[in-house]
C-alpha cells in the first residue's frame, strides 16, 4: 500500500546467501487501512542484537462515535384526546399479553412491557416531521410578506403583464 525503495522494505537479511528478504509484514483490517501513515523497517537496530530489523508503524486514528439513530415520536397528545384509540390500545395490550400469558417461565413483566410496546407500535401514530421555520415578527417584514402573498395570488388568479409587474 505504502510505496517504499528496496532499502526499506527487507527486514531479515539470509546468512547463507546473504540476499534481504521481506518477512514482516504489518497487516490491518480494512477500516482501519486509511489510519495507517506509514510503515519502514529501521536500518539498523544493534542494541536489540536481533536478527530481523524492526518494521514500525504509525497510525493515526480518528475514534468518532456512531451515528446515532433517529429517535421515533408517537403522538401522545393525539392519543390521550380519542378514547377510541385508547380503547383499541387497551383491546390489544389485553390480547397480546393474554397471548404471551400461555408460556408460563416467570417473566410476567417481561411480556407485559412487550405487549405494550407492541400494542403502541401499532395503535399509536408517530407524530409528523415537521421543519422549525423561524419566522420574523418584525412588522415591516409582516407587512411585507402579506403584501408579497396578495401580489402571488392576483399572479394565479390572472397572469397578465400587469399583475407581474404589480
Amino acid at each position: 500500500m505504502l510505496q517504499k525503495r528496496l532499502g526499506k522494505l527487507w527486514t531479515f537479511k539470509d546468512r547463507a546467501t546473504d540476499s534481504p528478504q521481506q518477512l514482516d509484514y504489518i497487516l490491518l483490517c480494512r477500516e482501519w487501512r486509511n489510519s495507517l501513515q506509514n510503515a519502514e523497517a529501521y536500518k539498523s537496530f544493534c542494541s536489540v542484537g536481533s536478527d530481523p530489523r524492526v518494521v514500525c508503524a504509525k497510525l493515526i486514528l480518528s475514534l468518532r462515535t456512531p451515528k446515532h439513530t433517529r429517535k421515533v415520536r408517537y403522538d401522545w397528545r393525539r392519543f390521550a384526546a380519542s378514547p377510541e384509540i385508547q380503547e383499541q390500545y387497551t383491546v390489544t395490550v389485553r390480547n397480546r399479553f393474554q397471548v404471551l400469558e400461555t408460556d408460563d417461565n416467570g417473566a410476567r413483566y417481561s411480556k407485559f412491557i412487550e405487549a405494550n410496546t407492541q400494542a403502541m407500535e401499532e395503535c399509536v401514530s408517530l407524530k409528523p416531521k415537521r421543519k422549525s421555520v423561524h419566522t420574523s415578527t418584525n412588522p415591516q417584514v409582516v407587512e411585507a410578506r402579506e403584501k408579497t402573498d396578495e401580489a402571488h395570488a392576483r399572479w394565479d388568479m390572472d397572469s397578465s403583464d400587469e399583475n407581474r409587474l404589480a
